[in-house]
């Protein structure tokens, strides 16, 4: 039997590697100082897998840096942490510059 991979088989391939881009640039980000700790001790760096999806939600469609830098903010809120704006918008701005790049997948 041959494998025939549609349009949508290989969109879907192109969208787990940039949810997974996604998922590092997030670990990188880093606002609780976690992963390090996590890979240390053998630990799954999955901090923050969960909001890997909706941010590509938000670039996918056709969110601006703003748009990601508001939703960074949120996340912040959410773990009950002081926003640093230049650290947020400077993250804000390479996620949206390599998602760009990356052909945007966008719905």
């Amino acid at each position: 039997m041959k494998f025939d991979c549609t349009k949508e088989c290989l969109l879907n391939a192109d969208m787990k590697e940039v949810m997974e881009v996604l998922r590092r640039y997030l670990q990188f980000w880093d606002p609780i100082e976690v992963i390090g700790d996590l890979i240390k001790d053998g630990l799954p760096p999955d901090e923050y897998d969960s909001y890997a999806g909706p941010l590509y939600t938000i670039l996918a469609n056709g969110g601006s840096v703003d748009d990601v830098e508001r939703f960074l903010k949120k996340c912040l809120e959410h773990m009950g942490m002081p926003s640093v704006s230049e650290r947020e918008k400077g993250m804000a701005i390479s996620i949206h510059t390599y998602f760009n790049k990356s052909g945007g997948f966008r719905k």
